[in-house]
């Protein structure tokens, strides 16, 4: 996921941490009660702790069928 802050809220989600227990999370770990607060390298630790807590992304994939073509118009 490209977005950290939606990774963070998939994974806060994921793994039903409540709010409470979210920003307590938050301020044990940084400080700091808002992850929009958090630096880059502050969101990365948080998503290495929500891995380290089964927190597993999935993978987004196409969907467009392998298969699938783009349509030839030919005129007679």
């Amino acid at each position: 996921m490209d977005n950290p802050l939606a990774a963070i809220q998939l994974g806060k989600e994921l793994l039903g941490i409540d709010d409470a227990s979210y920003t307590r999370l938050l301020e044990d770990m940084f400080g700091k009660a808002d992850v929009v607060t958090l630096t880059s390298k502050e969101q990365s630790e948080l998503l290495s702790r929500f891995h380290l807590l089964g927190y597993r992304p999935k993978q987004i994939t196409s969907t467009v069928p392998q298969s699938a073509s783009p349509v030839m118009v030919v005129s007679k």
